[in-house]
C-alpha cells in the first residue's frame, strides 16, 4: 500500500503537496535488492517540483524527515 506524506514546497506559496513516498523513491534511487527503500535514502534527500501549477518551488524529502514522520522505527 503506498504511503502518502503531505509536504511543503519551499516555494513563495508553502503549498502543501501529496507525495507518493513509494512513487518518489522509484524514480529517484535504484535498488538491487529487496531491502527497504527507505535504508536507501540518501543522506541529502529527494528533490521534487512543486505540484502546484507555476510555483516555482521544490520538494525536499530527507531521511531526518522521514524519521520524524514514520517514525524511526521505519527508516
Amino acid at each position: 500500500m503506498a504511503r502518502i506524506l503531505k509536504v511543503q514546497c519551499n516555494g513563495a506559496g508553502q503549498h502543501v503537496n501529496d507525495v507518493d513516498l513509494d512513487r518518489a523513491l522509484e524514480e529517484s534511487v535504484v535498488y538491487r535488492g529487496a531491502e527497504s527503500r527507505l535504508h536507501n535514502l540518501p543522506e541529502r534527500g529527494v528533490t521534487l517540483k512543486c505540484q502546484m501549477s507555476g510555483c516555482t518551488g521544490r520538494i525536499v524529502i530527507t531521511r531526518l524527515m522521514l524519521e520524524e514522520m514514520l517514525g524511526a522505527d521505519h527508516v
